[in-house]
């Protein structure tokens, strides 16, 4: 998080902006508050700061002052705030580059996407700092990073990777690995931080000496490292995905001595084909809280969850996870009912049952997590539980297994005794579900419940650990996904329904929601279908 300094004689405007909007959503944090220019030029002195946002008229030294005086020593970002639009205010700050000038009372989202703006500018300086610190490898893991995440686009990618001296034949075809280390949520795990960092400097080691040059490999976290395997489309002169990940794991157990748990991803034929490998390796690692650890889940032999099941499946599995919530023991029965019927009538291939089945577990599992409780106890976890229903041969015993789960998750929701605030918060998102489609703001709900909005949020944001604005994104992003895949509507007519008037504006937040197009993630729908 940056730490921004707030400036400002008012307590009532101090307060008004350390309370305008999350903070933390936007990658700052306040770190320091002074109430005169004096004391902030104190705290500029002694404390790094990434930002400040500072109001002009004060008595002492006045913001333009401060401006004057810590151009002397730093080159922080500066925001200035006014009651008054002059243009000798405004000719002074852009000779000191102050990033904007904003008048009060100042607009969240003024403000947000200011925040927006000056997170990316330090992102970016700070990414420059550590390219010059560590140099080309550094890069060459950015690039891979953004490339198989999607953030890239094809043409960019080739001119990227041949500055990099990273070369890919157009015959060659893309497979995702991401490697994860388990040693870390070890009980007894307590290794300093200097041998974490060896283990992973080794391991990363391991994996390249294995791969050679058959692909490249690159940091994702503390805790995993991405894989990107190249190999010829001719299965003769291709190499066996399933055995090099096999080998990478024998390897570094052996040499390396930690465990760890490997996700494959889907093959694909292009560059743009690693994004949808990357996101279906990733997926696999999100089963393994019910297939276990120290193993290889791969997509081939578990399909994909929501891509690759048919509307009538995706479907199924959120009418089941909705009579859990709603703790309708009646309608789940019927759902579960309902879903069991369609598998048997369409025949439905096994691997796609087990992947509906591993879905909606997961799907509790996050219903719990969601109320706070502990999922472990809940669950009674046994990994080799969670293994066997894999080997049920029966569709019947399968979901005997599944009515078992949603009913254990079920009577435990039962037993939860709402406090109040978790009440209104449960109004507040009931109404956003009901009315994401119209022109919502917290400010009318709480208009509506009789509630300050500022303490609504507080409240919200504790309670669902999400800024309201974020929820309500979350909502109709979650949406427009959904009408996308399986719907014929324009996107216009999409945007429209899930509550965006101007198409613009609906384009640039769903990309920044999913990292794709609208046009880019109904395509790649399509393909993996």
């Amino acid at each position: 998080m940056e730490p921004v300094l707030i400036v400002d004689d008012e307590p009532g405007a101090l307060d008004a902006i350390m309370y305008a909007l999350d903070w933390e959503h936007y990658g700052f944090t306040i770190k320091g508050v002074a109430s005169n220019g004096r004391q902030a030029l104190e705290l500029l002195k002694k404390n790094q700061y990434s930002l400040m946002i500072t109001d002009i008229r004060m008595p002492g030294i006045s913001g333009l002052e401060l401006l004057q005086e810590i151009r002397k020593f730093t080159n922080i970002p500066v925001i200035i705030m006014s009651g008054y639009q002059e243009m000798d205010y405004l000719k002074t700050c852009l000779k000191y580059s102050v990033k904007d000038y904003l008048l009060k009372p100042v607009e969240e989202e003024d403000l947000a996407k200011l925040l927006v703006d000056i997170k990316n500018e330090i992102t970016h300086e700070h990414m420059l700092n550590r390219q010059l610190h560590f140099g080309i490898p550094a890069i060459k893991d950015q690039l891979l990073k953004k490339w198989t995440q999607g953030l890239l686009r094809e043409e960019e990618v080739r001119d990227q990777f041949g500055m990099l001296g990273i070369e890919i034949k157009d015959s060659q075809r893309i497979c995702c690995l991401i490697v994860e280390f388990d040693f870390m949520e070890a009980t007894t795990f307590n290794q300093t931080n200097f041998e974490i960092q060896m283990k992973r400097y080794a391991a990363r080691n391991v994996i390249e000496e294995l791969i050679l040059s058959q692909g490249y490999v690159y940091e994702i976290s503390e805790e995993r490292f991405g894989v990107v395997l190249f190999h010829a489309m001719e299965a003769e002169n291709g190499i066996n995905i399933q055995k090099k990940a096999e080998e990478i794991m024998l390897f570094i157990e052996k040499c390396v001595k930690i465990p760890i748990t490997i996700g494959i991803g889907t093959k694909g034929n292009t560059l743009d084909n690693a994004f949808q490998s990357y996101s279906a390796a990733e997926k696999m690692l999100d089963r393994r809280f019910f297939l276990g650890g120290q193993t290889i889940l791969s997509a081939d032999q578990l399909p994909d969850d929501h891509e690759k099941l048919k509307p009538f499946e995706t479907q199924g599995v959120i009418s089941i996870i909705h009579a859990v919530k709603e703790q309708n023991a009646a309608a789940l029965q019927s759902c579960i009912q309902k879903q069991k019927k369609q598998f048997v009538d369409a025949e439905t291939p096994k691997p796609l049952v087990q992947s509906t089945v591993v879905e909606i577990l997961v799907q509790l599992l996050r219903v719990v997590q969601e109320v706070g409780g502990h999922y472990d106890n809940l669950f009674e976890l046994d990994l080799g539980d969670y293994k066997s229903f894999m080997q049920y041969k029966e569709l019947d015993l399968l979901f005997k297994y599944v009515e078992e789960k949603c009913m254990v998750v079920l009577e435990f929701l039962a037993q939860q005794k709402p406090s109040q605030p978790a009440k209104m918060v449960h109004s507040v998102k009931k109404v956003v579900e009901l009315q994401f489609s119209s022109n919502l703001s917290l400010k009318a709900i709480a208009e509506q419940i009789h509630l300050h909005p500022v303490y609504l949020g507080k409240l919200f944001k504790a309670e669902e650990g999400l800024s309201f604005n974020d929820y309500l994104l979350k909502v109709r992003m979650e949406k427009a996904k959904e009408l996308l895949l399986y719907s014929d509507k324009k996107v216009y007519e999409i945007a429209l329904e899930v509550g965006y008037q101007e198409l613009d504006w609906f384009y640039k937040k769903f990309k920044e929601y999913t990292g794709v197009s609208t046009s880019e993630y109904r395509n790649k729908a399509k393909v993996s279908s």
